[in-house]
């Protein structure tokens, strides 16, 4: 179950962007989309967890899913100049950085958990989005915020994975 909601989150991404895309009148149907899409992140985390039914396809779907509604969210807010783009820039650079590090440690079989940390800036950026989206002008400090938490996850991941990547793996000894 927690599958079939990773990939209807996938399928929404392209009709939300549509709506979103098209016009200011679009915005409505591209925030209940959006909202949508953020519950069933969060629900399909939580069927995973409760049914013992983690897998494979989606511990990489999910983040992906997660990252695609995001960032496809703030290309087109950034062109339709809502939210200010420094802050913009700083989420799609530390997606794209993050994602880079979990694939890196993924080919060495290493595999970070997601922290709590993570968890609490994609929530702020979502509701940040959300509120974008429908035009509301508390967004923009709300996102802030969510810059802010998505950064210092960005700098916790970093250490972690820089420290599982250092340990020598088996067989190998250190220091050659």
């Amino acid at each position: 179950m927690a599958n079939v909601l990773t990939m209807f989150r996938l399928l929404v991404i392209p009709v939300f962007i549509y709506f979103l895309a098209g016009s200011r009148e679009g915005s409505v149907v591209a925030g209940v989309l959006f909202a949508l899409a953020s519950v069933t992140d969060w629900l399909d985390g939580q069927i995973a967890r409760r049914t013992d039914s983690v897998s494979e396809f989606g511990k990489v779907a999910d983040p992906l899913a997660d990252r695609l509604l995001i960032g496809s969210a703030l290309v087109i807010l950034l062109v339709q100049h809502r939210l200010p783009t420094p802050a913009l820039m700083a989420v799609l650079v530390r997606d794209a950085y993050v994602m880079a590090g979990f694939f890196v440690l993924n080919r060495r079989g290493i595999t970070l958990p997601v922290i709590l940390l993570g968890k609490l800036s994609t929530a702020v950026l979502l509701l940040a989005l959300l509120l974008a989206i429908l035009g509301v002008p508390a967004a923009v400090y709300v996102f802030w915020g969510g810059v802010a938490l998505s950064l210092l996850s960005a700098a916790v991941y970093t250490k972690r994975g820089i420290r599982q990547f250092r340990r020598p793996r088996a067989g190998v000894l250190a220091g050659r």
